[in-house]
């Protein structure tokens, strides 16, 4: 597209201050054929303040999309382009100063887009014009655009904020239930459950899958507070009960507990895990839900029959849990931003984006961060370091 007709499409006016009445010649010239209308300004009483004043208010109320200023002097154009900056109704106006042939154009003027210096020559004139009007236009663009952005950066926060404030009640609604199912839990545990009416029927359960079912209502209501805690302090580190205890082993209940999830999702896990692993220091619980989600991440969001490799190592003062599959892997981009608060994954079919999230920040309370490498086709790798524990005294698992 030729300069020419990029002018066309936006006409307006070019005003000019004029000193010179050969000026007006010119760039009437210039103008011809760009569709923009010349409109001049007789500079009077120019070197008075009252006539400076009063070219600033015609310019004002005109409001051209360019300001040709033809300057008797060096110093009313000085003054001139101060007030033009100075008057927020002119201020954003772009200015072509035409200096006498006297004066010196590297001086500067506030303001002021480009200077030339006469004899003015229509060719030169012309492409000074068409090269302000068009940054002109392609600043406008530009902010016309900025401010599109920041309104749908505007909306995007408000809909989070909104999700939040749904989120919150969710959690704060759910928690109380959940609570009563510790309770009922707990109570059978310890045998001080209220006895049945005669005519119930009784369902057998051990007190092994009685102390999986209450452990799971222990990991959903940390779930549940981790939510509410997520929501109220999103910067804030989740707080966490550092204790020692063996890493490897709670590897293994983990597993063990995911046990019918991988046989449905007909899910291999391999174990790479070192016998002689010293013991780490950390949240037994909080980590356990980490490695669950991870575990469970893989399988949700691949098909059936994958491979999951599973290890542990030590390097240095720390123990590595990294686990990796052959799935269908993750975009580069999606990586960057996997543990964002509600970002779901490309293949997520359900969820309410907080399980990445919540991980990450339960690793950040150890010290650390959860890393991950993958590309499409490649499968997917996630790992985090743990620091050793110091200390003898080894936490229960369970």
């Amino acid at each position: 597209m030729s300069w020419s007709k990029r002018l066309t499409m936006e006409p307006g006016i070019v005003l000019l201050i004029q000193h010179d009445p050969e000026t007006s010649a010119k760039a009437s010239d210039a103008l011809n054929g760009t569709g923009f209308k010349l409109s001049v300004c007789e500079a009077g009483e120019g070197t008075t303040p009252e006539g400076i004043a009063s070219r600033i208010a015609q310019a004002a109320q005109i409001q051209p999309a360019l300001i040709l200023l033809d300057a008797e002097s060096e110093a009313i154009a000085l003054e001139t382009c101060r007030q033009l900056q100075s008057n927020p109704n002119t201020s954003s106006i772009p200015v072509l100063l035409l200096l006498p042939p006297t004066s010196n154009p590297g001086q500067l003027y506030p303001g002021v887009s480009d200077v030339l210096v006469k004899p003015l020559f229509t060719q030169m004139l012309q492409s000074r014009i068409r090269i302000l009007m068009s940054l002109q236009t392609l600043q406008q663009q530009v902010q016309r655009q900025n401010q599109r952005l920041q309104q749908e950066a505007l909306s995007r926060q408000c809909a989070v904020q909104t999700l939040r404030d749904v989120m919150h009640a969710l959690a704060h609604d759910l928690r109380n239930p959940v609570l009563g199912m510790q309770m009922v839990f707990g109570n059978l545990l310890k045998g001080t459950a209220r006895p049945l009416n005669s005519g119930v029927d009784l369902v057998s359960v051990s007190r092994s899958e009685l102390e999986r079912m209450a452990q799971g209502v222990d990991c959903y209501l940390g779930l549940i507070n981790a939510m509410l805690s997520a929501h109220a302090e999103p910067d804030a580190y989740l707080t966490i009960q550092p204790q020692p205890f063996r890493l490897d082993e709670l590897v293994q209940e983990v597993i063990k507990d995911l046990e019918p999830l991988l046989k449905k999702s007909q899910a291999t896990v391999f174990c790479n895990i070192d016998p002689e692993l010293p013991p780490v220091k950390g949240d037994p619980k909080r980590l356990w839900d980490v490695l669950e989600n991870l575990l469970v991440n893989a399988l949700k969001h691949n098909p059936p029959g994958i491979q999951l490799t599973v290890e542990l190592r030590q390097e240095n003062n720390s123990v590595c849990f990294s686990v990796q599959d052959n799935g269908i892997g993750i975009p580069q981009e999606q990586c960057q931003r996997l543990f964002g608060l509600h970002q779901r994954g490309p293949n997520a079919r359900q969820g309410l984006g907080l399980g990445l999230y919540l991980c990450q920040r339960i690793i950040q309370a150890h010290g650390s961060e959860i890393l991950v490498d993958s590309r499409p086709k490649a499968g997917a790798k996630f790992w985090f370091l743990l620091p050793l524990a110091k200390e003898a005294k080894l936490a229960a698992i369970a």
